[in-house]
């Protein structure tokens, strides 16, 4: 057997670097050389359109996860790293929890990023909710003390008159 030719040794390193990059993207600890574009029944995870990139993903990344990794050429290579993330997403397999023993859950599986996006816009929305909520009780307080600081005043100035009238009726007692 001879030597690799170039082209051969560059597209090893290419699938090689776009194992590395989908392995980086599966939400599960998995080795690159375990990654595959085809589910087996083995497999954790599946390949699933980022929500809102549905169509791109039947029309272009259907071909390309009908094959295996090994099948493709540099420019699908690069085109999966550029895409991960953006238009498909490593998401848990249904089913396949019996299967994490063998593999080191980094973090929640069962979340992926369209779902992390999800309960994030969810949390957005409850906590503005709350906010504004907030900011009602806050108006209605100050308001509450602009009333109340409205009356100590005239209560001050009503004092400060009943004191002129009491001194004035006292110096009218001592001239008689």
């Amino acid at each position: 057997m001879g030597p690799t030719r170039h082209s051969n040794a560059e597209r090893r390193q290419r699938r090689d670097e776009c194992r590395r990059e989908l392995a980086q993207h599966i939400r599960i600890k998995i080795e690159p050389s375990e990654v595959r574009l085809t589910a087996r029944a083995t497999d954790v995870y599946s390949w699933l359109p980022v929500q809102g990139k549905e169509e791109i993903f039947s029309k272009v990344f259907s071909k390309v996860f009908a094959k295996s990794l090994s099948d493709h050429s540099v420019g699908t290579f690069r085109l999966l790293c550029s895409e991960v993330g953006e238009s498909f997403e490593a998401v848990l397999a249904r089913g396949k929890g019996a299967t994490l023993d063998r593999i080191m859950p980094v973090s929640n599986p069962e979340l992926c990023f369209s779902a992390i996006i999800d309960q994030l816009r969810e949390e957005n929305v409850r906590l503005c909710k709350q906010i504004e909520e907030v900011t009602r009780k806050v108006d209605a307080e100050c308001k509450q003390k602009a009333i109340a600081e409205e009356k100590v005043h005239q209560f001050c100035g009503k004092q400060a008159s009943l004191e002129t009238q009491l001194r004035e009726q006292a110096d009218m007692t001592k001239l008689l």
